[in-house]
């Protein structure tokens, strides 16, 4: 069987390098890989009929005479966010800074290649999704990303860890009402995953149904569910933990982000979502280590001057998910679809 042949383009090697490690490290030598850094060459490149599954192209090196040759995928590399650039249908524009996981797996998902399968057993990772002030619309990426996850045929548990837990309008689904669960949660245990374990939702994504009320209302201290997640890893189960946290920042939340593989924090494009999140960088270890990424919630472009002049941000913002005109009849499958989201998980992937 003839091996795909995948072509990368790209004049910055420093930039190419990762690229052609990750595609090495995943396919081994199940594809022919060629990469072209040298100008000269790229232009003579084309002189003659080109076959390949994929091009890999910066947007600098790309002519629409490529187009002629026998490639089945162009994925075009540009520098823009949102490139508008019109291309035929066979051509990917992708934001070439995103992150060289989620590249990959856009280009491999798109071309429909195969990776091998490995040996190696993946580990279980916890993410906690939080913010730093209210309102942000971190449950609302919370759930996004675990039904984008899940799609991507990850095995995902939702847990919102929040003192007052409000995502019940996006799971659609009714809160707690098992009793001995509720006396099983106020005795912590070492085993407590096990014991909560039969009450877990399996839906589009699994996971643990809301209280009917406050925690402290059931005498509930809300770092059980740092545990739950805890139990939940060890448990092998599951390749993903989102744990949902409230933007307090207390002993619950300081236990989970010291847990955490990943670190989430969702901020808004407003003064106060940046100067919150400062804050929470200039009080957090290692806040700028790629164990967190930030992420700009209900972004809108036509503001983008606006929220690059309205305050000095001490961390890089990593992805933004623009504001969603009808999030009020949103669903769990509406929002694993919105591109934002899928950027995300890809990211962690």
């Amino acid at each position: 069987m003839e091996k795909p042949r995948i072509i990368i383009m790209e004049e910055d090697f420093s930039y190419a390098a990762p690229l052609q490690a990750k595609f090495i490290y995943e396919f081994l030598d199940t594809i022919e890989l060629e990469v072209i850094t040298e100008a000269e060459i790229a232009k003579k490149f084309f002189d003659e009929l080109q076959k390949a599954d994929v091009l890999i192209v910066s947007k600098e090196w790309y002519v629409s005479d490529m187009n002629r040759h026998d490639i089945k995928h162009i994925f075009i590399m540009s520098e823009e966010q949102q490139d508008e650039m019109e291309v035929e249908e066979r051509c990917h524009v992708i934001y070439k800074y995103t992150n060289i996981k989620g590249i990959f797996l856009e280009i491999v998902g798109k071309a429909n290649l195969k990776i091998p399968k490995k040996n190696e057993t993946a580990e279980s990772k916890v993410i906690v999704v939080t913010s730093a002030e209210g309102g942000s619309g971190k449950t609302t990426v919370a759930i996004g990303l675990a039904g984008a996850l899940s799609d991507m045929y990850k095995k995902v548990l939702y847990l919102d860890a929040s003192k007052i837990q409000t995502a019940n309008p996006l799971l659609e689904e009714p809160p707690l009402v098992n009793q001995m669960i509720y006396n099983k949660l106020t005795h912590k245990s070492a085993s407590v995953y096990s014991e909560i374990r039969s009450e877990i939702k399996k839906k589009q994504f699994d996971f643990f149904p809301l209280m009917r009320a406050a925690t402290l209302a059931f005498g509930i201290d809300d770092t059980i569910f740092c545990d739950i997640a805890q139990g939940a890893k060890q448990s092998g189960e599951y390749d993903y933990i989102i744990l949902d946290m409230e933007s307090t920042f207390d002993e619950s939340k300081t236990r989970a982000i010291h847990m955490a593989d990943q670190v989430i924090m969702v901020t808004e494009a407003t003064r106060k979502g940046i100067c919150s999140t400062n804050a929470f960088v200039a009080n957090v270890s290692n806040s700028s280590s790629d164990k967190y990424l930030y992420i700009c919630n209900k972004y809108d472009v036509k503001n983008q001057k606006k929220f690059e002049n309205m305050a000095s941000m001490s961390y890089k913002t990593d992805e933004y998910i623009p504001v969603f005109s009808d999030y009020e009849t949103m669903t769990p499958k509406d929002l694993k679809e919105q591109e934002g989201m899928r950027k995300i998980a890809f990211l962690l992937i």
